[in-house]
């Protein structure tokens, strides 16, 4: 017997779990949707910012602090799109995010159209978005637990980080093919275009996207917290140690419209 096209979440299955089990899935399918839209639309963005900065400055300089101030709200943001997410309503949260992040890539390609962009342009609304991005990145993943039953959860996590490792290869791709076809401006419309289904596939959740459990408020003692759980558990912050460290002194990205 095939399994059955819409999965209720507190429903337990009695078919063997696939790979695109999760899929079946109508709540899933949705975030699903919203996380690859906007993946794909940040990723465009970032790659045909920096290839924006290298061709206004031809500065080297430059164009490593563009991929600076892309990366900079994530370390000083990180914790609180954390916080925001264990708050706030975690559908509201994701929509009002990513309906704001359309205004950076349509200011971006307007800016490009007129001929008045400057570097400075590019790196304010970088870092606007980037700061965008992060406080509802969390949210995007702490919701997923309430969409799927228990029994779905490995199998939905893992589909959901393989899907955004991938839009980090597809993403630059398209970016690339726009650039060259029509102008850095394509890919910054593009971008902001992305996020509109993004927007209503989150908006069509059933679920509440309420946080369960004890209701919390923003403090400070939250942000605190999570300083306190990364000292204390000595693995997770090795390995935070060692990604950032990675990716301060190894990422390469950033430098490659030299290349191109």
């Amino acid at each position: 017997m095939s399994p059955p096209q819409d999965i209720p979440p507190t429903e337990r299955p009695t078919f063997r779990i696939r790979p695109w089990s999760s899929l079946l899935i109508r709540d899933y399918r949705l975030i699903f949707i919203t996380i690859l839209c906007a993946n794909t639309a940040n990723h465009m963005r970032n790659v045909a910012s920096l290839y924006q900065v290298y061709q206004l400055s031809g500065s080297s300089v430059q164009l490593g602090l563009a991929g600076f101030f892309q990366a900079l709200p994530f370390i000083i943001f990180g914790l609180l799109g954390g916080v925001l997410a264990d708050t706030l309503n975690r559908k509201r949260l994701i929509a009002i995010t990513h309906m704001l992040n359309v205004l950076p890539g349509l200011a971006l390609g307007m800016l490009t159209v007129t001929g008045h962009v400057q570097v400075w342009h590019v790196n304010t609304l970088n870092v606007i978005a980037s700061s965008v991005q992060v406080l509802g990145g969390s949210a995007r993943q702490a919701i997923i637990p309430s969409l799927v039953p228990q029994s779905h959860l490995l199998n939905a996590v893992t589909m959901a980080v393989l899907m955004m490792q991938g839009t980090q290869l597809t993403a630059p791709v398209i970016a690339g093919f726009l650039i060259d076809l029509f102008g850095v401006e394509a890919s910054y419309f593009t971008d902001a275009a992305l996020l509109v289904p993004s927007v209503i596939s989150v908006l069509l959740i059933r679920a509440s996207g309420q946080p369960q459990g004890e209701h919390r408020q923003i403090r400070w003692h939250s942000l605190i917290e999570g300083f306190e759980f990364l000292w204390h558990t000595r693995i997770i912050l090795s390995l935070f140690i060692l990604d950032f460290f990675a990716v301060l002194f190894g990422f390469f990205r950033p430098i490659l419209p030299i290349f191109a």
